[in-house]
């Protein structure tokens, strides 16, 4: 008899196995042998045979797993009511790396997902609200001529602010608009942003999936218009592990803040 521990990304399962084997002449059974070994996560990629953008690209992501939690759903492997969540990561961003045992998925779950109750198994009564998507903070990378890499951490106070033509402008939060806040601001999310987590539920009731939005900018865009108009608005995890480095050499400055006439008629059309 004999038990193997098996790791599937967080979970560990234990299996009982019996053995019948030879050893030295004489026939050992029922003796316990324990074998513990490790799976790696298991990562799905999409290829497109045509060129998309960044929303059909994410809408096409996103149609894959509502198809994967249904099946699991039916093969019994999923609970109707667990909460899948969506992380969308920039090309040019990377995840913080965490020193101690939690990581930045810890602090998405406790934000985005309802906590229950011990007692009742049930959604807790005075149980805080939880948002309805999160944007992680930013830093951003540097190289020197020698090879050398520096983080540089975002500023508190960072505000995103769009002109007439939904380009993006970076100011400075005044001790007004600090008062309103817990004293911690960043550009959200989204815009600006390079990775957002949000519970599946919320991604499927969104109003609108424009497939035609191109780049992140205007992709991102939409997806804050969804949030901020639609939904609960975004919550920044400013002091928490849900942080991303940034190279700014990855993405150009265009498809950063690019937003051409037909996509603002587009968006403005739309909200």
């Amino acid at each position: 008899a004999g038990r193997t521990k098996h790791r599937h990304g967080g979970m560990v399962h234990t299996h009982d196995h019996h053995h019948d084997w030879q050893m030295e002449g004489e026939s050992k059974k029922g003796e316990e042998q324990d074998e513990t070994h490790t799976h790696s996560e298991k990562i799905h990629t999409l290829y497109n045979e045509e060129e998309i953008g960044v929303a059909a690209s994410r809408n096409e992501a996103v149609h894959f797993i509502n198809v994967l939690s249904r099946k699991h759903e039916e093969a019994g492997l999923k609970s109707h009511d667990e909460d899948l969540i969506l992380l969308f990561l920039r090309c040019d961003a990377t995840l913080r790396e965490a020193d101690d045992s939690r990581t930045w998925l810890d602090d998405i779950t406790d934000a985005l997902i309802l906590p229950l109750d011990d007692n009742s198994n049930t959604a807790a009564e005075n149980a805080y609200q939880p948002a309805n998507a999160v944007s992680f903070a930013i830093d951003y990378s540097s190289t020197d001529t020698e090879g050398n890499v520096e983080i540089h951490h975002s500023h508190v106070g960072d505000v995103l602010a769009f002109d007439d033509l939904l380009r993006p402008q970076t100011s400075t939060a005044n001790a007004q608009q600090m008062s309103l806040s817990n004293g911690e601001s960043y550009p959200t999310p989204i815009v600006g942003g390079g990775a957002t987590a949000m519970r599946l539920e919320t991604y499927n009731a969104l109003p609108a999936k424009d497939q035609s939005l191109w780049n992140h900018y205007s992709a991102d865009l939409e997806l804050s218009f969804n949030l901020w108009m639609c939904a609960d608005g975004i919550d920044v995890l400013g002091t928490s592990l849900a942080r991303v480095v940034v190279d700014p050499l990855v993405l150009s400055t265009q498809e950063k803040t690019n937003l051409p006439g037909p996509t603002t008629a587009r968006l403005v059309s739309a909200w």
